[in-house]
């Protein structure tokens, strides 16, 4: 399986949308929780890995440009969960 094909496939895709579903929903929980700051840090800091991890991944410059639109992608996706938690 080349980059490319990792990076456009659907199951990578489900896998990191599920990461960060599952990172909001800590990250939220501790804001609700009154975590200590560091400890929230520590989570989005992780959590921003996961979000730039396809842009790591790209090797040439075509799928340089795909691993960026996937990127903005889920960082839409995140922060529209991201709001939600707090707003609904």
């Amino acid at each position: 399986m080349s980059e490319q094909d990792l990076i456009t496939s659907e199951d990578f895709a489900a896998y990191r949308k599920r990461e960060i579903a599952i990172g909001v929903k800590i990250i939220a929980d501790m804001f609700t929780d009154s975590m200590k700051p560091e400890y929230i840090k520590g989570a989005i800091d992780l959590l921003k890995k996961i979000l730039y991890l396809p842009k790591e991944m790209a090797k040439t410059e075509e799928v340089k440009e795909m691993a960026d639109m996937i990127v903005e992608r889920d960082l839409k996706a995140f922060e529209i969960k991201f709001l939600r938690i707090f707003v609904e």
